[in-house]
Protein backbone atom coordinates (compact mmCIF):
# COMPACT_ATOMS: atom_id res chain seq x y z
CA UNK A 1 0.00 0.00 0.00
CA UNK A 2 1.26 3.50 -0.87
CA UNK A 3 2.10 5.68 2.12
CA UNK A 4 1.63 9.45 1.73
CA UNK A 5 4.86 11.20 2.71
CA UNK A 6 3.94 14.81 1.94
CA UNK A 7 4.00 17.15 4.91
CA UNK A 8 1.99 19.96 3.32
CA UNK A 9 -1.47 20.19 1.83
CA UNK A 10 -1.37 20.48 -1.97
CA UNK A 11 -3.60 22.85 -3.90
CA UNK A 12 -4.45 22.21 -7.53
CA UNK A 13 -3.82 25.29 -9.65
CA UNK A 14 -3.44 25.99 -13.35
CA UNK A 15 -1.44 29.20 -13.56
CA UNK A 16 1.51 30.36 -15.60
CA UNK A 17 4.81 30.03 -13.73
CA UNK A 18 8.00 31.60 -15.02
CA UNK A 19 11.34 30.03 -14.10
CA UNK A 20 15.06 30.27 -14.75
CA UNK A 21 18.18 28.56 -13.50
CA UNK A 22 20.24 30.50 -10.98
CA UNK A 23 23.24 28.17 -11.09
CA UNK A 24 26.47 28.69 -13.00
CA UNK A 25 25.66 31.19 -15.72
CA UNK A 26 22.11 32.16 -14.70
CA UNK A 27 19.68 32.58 -17.57
CA UNK A 28 18.69 36.19 -18.10
CA UNK A 29 15.26 35.40 -19.46
CA UNK A 30 12.54 33.46 -17.73
CA UNK A 31 11.07 30.38 -19.40
CA UNK A 32 7.38 29.55 -19.11
CA UNK A 33 5.64 26.59 -17.54
CA UNK A 34 2.19 25.74 -16.22
CA UNK A 35 1.76 25.12 -12.49
CA UNK A 36 -0.26 22.00 -11.67
CA UNK A 37 -0.19 22.12 -7.88
CA UNK A 38 1.48 24.04 -5.07
CA UNK A 39 1.99 23.67 -1.32
CA UNK A 40 3.91 25.39 1.43
CA UNK A 41 6.80 23.06 0.63
CA UNK A 42 6.97 23.25 -3.14
CA UNK A 43 5.42 23.25 -6.57
CA UNK A 44 4.83 20.87 -9.47
CA UNK A 45 4.74 22.37 -12.96
CA UNK A 46 4.99 21.28 -16.57
CA UNK A 47 7.29 22.72 -19.21
CA UNK A 48 8.92 21.90 -22.52
CA UNK A 49 12.36 22.73 -21.06
CA UNK A 50 14.37 20.02 -19.26
CA UNK A 51 15.84 20.76 -15.84
CA UNK A 52 18.37 18.78 -13.82
CA UNK A 53 17.77 17.16 -10.45
CA UNK A 54 19.28 19.37 -7.76
CA UNK A 55 19.22 22.45 -9.99
CA UNK A 56 18.37 25.71 -8.20
CA UNK A 57 15.69 27.74 -9.97
CA UNK A 58 14.02 31.09 -9.46
CA UNK A 59 10.25 31.11 -9.94
CA UNK A 60 7.98 34.04 -10.70
CA UNK A 61 4.20 33.83 -10.43
CA UNK A 62 2.08 35.76 -12.87
CA UNK A 63 -1.56 34.94 -12.11
CA UNK A 64 -1.84 34.55 -8.31
CA UNK A 65 -3.04 38.14 -7.68
CA UNK A 66 0.21 38.59 -5.83
CA UNK A 67 1.90 41.73 -4.58
CA UNK A 68 5.18 43.06 -5.98
CA UNK A 69 7.42 40.30 -4.54
CA UNK A 70 6.32 37.44 -6.76
CA UNK A 71 9.51 35.40 -6.70
CA UNK A 72 10.50 32.21 -4.97
CA UNK A 73 13.60 29.99 -5.11
CA UNK A 74 13.41 26.20 -5.28
CA UNK A 75 15.48 23.07 -5.79
CA UNK A 76 14.42 20.62 -8.50
CA UNK A 77 13.66 17.30 -6.77
CA UNK A 78 11.72 15.49 -9.49
CA UNK A 79 11.85 15.41 -13.30
CA UNK A 80 9.35 13.28 -15.23
CA UNK A 81 9.43 13.07 -19.01
CA UNK A 82 5.94 13.31 -20.50
CA UNK A 83 4.62 13.19 -24.08
CA UNK A 84 4.38 17.01 -24.03
CA UNK A 85 7.64 17.81 -22.24
CA UNK A 86 8.57 17.52 -18.57
CA UNK A 87 6.90 17.45 -15.19
CA UNK A 88 9.04 19.28 -12.62
CA UNK A 89 8.75 18.92 -8.86
CA UNK A 90 10.60 21.61 -6.92
CA UNK A 91 11.04 22.16 -3.17
CA UNK A 92 10.96 25.77 -2.02
CA UNK A 93 14.18 27.00 -0.42
CA UNK A 94 12.77 30.53 -0.26
CA UNK A 95 9.15 31.59 -0.64
CA UNK A 96 7.77 35.01 0.30
CA UNK A 97 5.41 35.19 3.27
CA UNK A 98 2.55 36.40 1.07
CA UNK A 99 2.55 33.09 -0.82
CA UNK A 100 1.60 31.10 2.27
CA UNK A 101 -0.87 33.77 3.32
CA UNK A 102 -2.46 33.84 -0.13
CA UNK A 103 -2.73 30.08 -0.49
CA UNK A 104 -3.52 29.09 3.08
CA UNK A 105 -4.76 32.27 4.76
CA UNK A 106 -7.56 34.29 3.28
CA UNK A 107 -6.68 33.50 -0.32
CA UNK A 108 -7.18 30.28 -2.24
CA UNK A 109 -7.79 27.88 0.67
CA UNK A 110 -10.00 28.87 3.57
Amino acid sequence: MFEERRRHQRIAISDVVLFRSVEGQPRKQFLEGRARDISRGGIFFTTTEPLDLGECIELAFRELNSPADTRAVAEVVRVDQTPDGYGIGARFTYAPVWLNELLFGQGVVR
